[in-house]
């Protein structure tokens, strides 16, 4: 496992995020889901199954599953 976490390209969610993101280490290695915070709630992401090359390399897809509310 790489030290900077494992590479995958997020689809849907909100409009300004990057289509790219770096899974942090302590997740790569139980990739089931992408969790990212942003404006006060948690933007959920779950693998497709697919696949998207991104420069030299083949990286797996998530999509948007659902935004929930952070606990203060």
């Amino acid at each position: 496992m790489a030290t900077e976490g494992q590479a995958v390209v997020l689809r849907g969610g909100w409009p300004e995020r990057a289509g790219s993101y770096r899974l942090p280490e302590y997740a790569a290695g139980n990739a089931s889901r992408a969790v990212m915070a942003f404006c006060g709630r948690h933007q959920r992401f779950e693998p497709s199954g697919e696949s998207e090359p991104v420069e030299d390399r083949s990286l797996p897809v998530f999509r948007f599953a659902c935004s929930t509310a952070s606990a203060e």
